[in-house]
């Protein structure tokens, strides 16, 4: 199951933003990479690696606040043995991506 569209990217984009404005620091970094690079112009493909912060600065607001669910099919049945429960074949999982990538364990 995919849910995406231009929805996602408009709420991406947005979240990031959000985020930005709330720390003028990294605001402040990421216009002086833009200036530096872009020199007035508008950005190609080839400037992205040009770019490394304002990158960083995107992949960091998909990760605070992710604009779409990801789901998964079980390939096979599974066993949950620290929950006593099993997750049939053809299941649909979906993930709870706000809390899986807020856990201090995995970042």
């Amino acid at each position: 199951m995919l849910l995406v569209g231009y929805e996602t990217t408009s709420t991406a984009l947005s979240s990031t933003l959000h985020l930005l404005s709330n720390n003028a620091e990294a605001q402040a970094r990421a216009r002086q990479e833009i200036d530096q690079v872009l020199c007035g112009k508008a950005p190609t493909q080839k400037d992205l690696e040009r770019l490394p912060y304002c990158c960083a600065v995107i992949d960091e607001g998909l990760r605070l606040l992710p604009p779409a669910v990801s789901t998964r099919e079980a390939a096979e049945d599974i066993v949950l043995p620290d929950l006593g429960i099993t997750i049939p074949k053809d299941s649909v999982i979906w993930f709870d991506n706000y809390s899986t990538q807020r856990d201090p364990a995995i970042w």
